[in-house]
C-alpha cells in the first residue's frame, strides 16, 4: 500500500524557488500518487473595498487568471515525468480554502513551503502553516521557502505515555510513516523521546520524603518510558543502531530541537498531542515550541478520529 495517494501542494506561483512542488513530485513518483498544485490567494476585504470604490471589481478576477497561468507555466517547467498533475487557484481565507479542498477531494497529504517573510523572522510555521497543522484533517509537510529537498536523515519524535493509549497509537504511526519515508528516500532513521518528571523538584523539597525514595520514583518513571519506547520500536519492526535511538531526559521543547540540530536532521516527523475528536485542538504548547525552534522540514500527523472544525 502506498504511503500517500493524493497529494495537495500549496505554492506561491510568484516565488523563485518551489521546494514544496519539488518534494511533492519526488514523493508522487515514488508512490504513483496523484498531485494537485494550488496557489491560495488571501482575500483582503480592505483591498476589495478599494477595488470597488475605484470601479474595478474585475481586478480580483484578473489576478486569479494571472496566477492560474503562472501555475500552468510552473508545472510545465517541472520535470513531472508521467505524473498526472492538476492546478487550481483558491481565493478566500487561505487555510480554510486549502482544508475545504482536502476534504472535498480526499487528499491524504498537504505539502507547503513557508513564506520568505515568515522565515526572515525564524517563523517557519507562520499563520497559514500553523492553522493547517492545527486544523487540517490530513498530514501536513512544511518546508522552508528555499529548502534543500534532499532527505538524508529523518527523525521520528514519539511520546508513548503508558496511561494514555492514544499517544501510543499515534507514536506507532509516526514511526511507521518515518520508516516508510526512510526506505523511500534511502535515508537514515532516528527515533527520539524526551521525558521529564514534572513533580521531581517538588518532591525533593519535601522534608518528609527521603531523597532515596525520590530517586526510586524517578528510576521507575524512566524505566516505564524507556520500556514504552523500546516496545514501540519492536512493534514497528524497526532495527536501529544505538546511536540513532535518542532517549533524553529533560524538556522536550528544548531537547528535541537540539537533537534535530546536532544530528543534522532533514525531516522531523511528529504527532499532535491533542485528544482525538476535539475539533481544531491539534498542537499543544510543547509541540508548538518544538515547531518554532526547528529549521528542518516537518511532517505532522493527526490522531485517529481527529475532527477538523472546517467543513468541506
Amino acid at each position: 500500500m502506498n504511503l500517500f495517494n493524493n497529494i495537495l501542494v500549496v505554492v506561491d506561483a510568484e516565488a523563485d524557488a518551489q521546494p514544496a512542488l519539488t518534494q511533492a513530485v519526488a514523493l508522487a513518483k515514488a508512490s504513483n500518487a496523484a498531485v494537485t498544485v494550488v496557489d491560495a490567494l488571501e482575500q483582503r476585504s480592505d483591498e476589495l473595498r478599494m477595488f470597488s470604490i475605484g470601479g474595478r471589481p474585475d481586478i480580483v478576477e484578473a489576478v486569479v487568471q494571472d496566477r492560474a497561468a503562472r501555475l500552468e507555466d510552473l508545472v510545465r517547467a517541472t520535470d513531472t515525468g508521467s505524473l498526472r498533475i492538476e492546478t487550481q487557484v483558491l481565493y478566500g481565507t487561505a487555510f480554510i480554502e486549502i482544508i475545504k479542498m482536502v476534504i472535498q477531494h480526499k487528499h491524504d497529504l498537504v505539502i507547503r513551503s513557508a513564506s520568505e517573510r515568515d522565515t526572515k523572522h525564524r517563523l517557519l510555521f507562520g499563520g497559514t502553516a500553523m492553522s493547517l497543522i492545527r486544523k487540517c484533517p490530513c498530514p501536513v509537510w512544511v518546508l522552508g521557502p528555499e529548502a534543500d529537498t534532499a532527505v538524508g536523515r529523518i527523525m521520528a519524535a514519539v511520546n508513548p505515555i503508558p496511561s494514555e493509549p492514544g499517544t501510543v497509537v499515534l507514536s506507532e504511526r509516526v514511526i511507521r510513516v518515518a520508516n516508510s519515508l526512510s526506505s523511500m528516500f534511502q535515508a537514515d532513521l532516528h527515533v527520539v523521546h524526551a521525558w521529564t518528571f514534572y513533580y521531581e523538584k517538588t518532591l525533593r523539597n519535601r522534608l518528609d520524603i527521603a531523597p532515596e525514595e525520590v530517586d526510586r520514583i524517578v528510576r521507575d518513571i524512566e524505566s516505564a518510558y524507556r520500556s514504552g519506547v523500546d516496545a514501540l520500536v519492536r512493534k514497528c519492526n524497526v532495527t536501529l543502531p544505538p546511536r540513532q535511538l535518542h532517549f533524553l531526559r529533560g524538556r522536550p521543547s528544548v531537547l528535541i530541537p537540539d537533537a534535530v540540530e546536532s544530528q543534522q536532521i532533514d525531516l522531523l516527523v511528529m504527532g499532535s498531542v491533542a485528544r482525538a475528536g476535539i475539533p481544531g485542538l491539534l498542537v499543544g504548547n510543547t509541540a508548538e515550541k518544538i515547531l518554532q525552534k526547528v529549521d528542518c522540514a516537518v511532517l505532522t500527523l493527526k490522531p485517529e478520529g481527529f475532527v477538523s472544525p472546517v467543513k468541506g
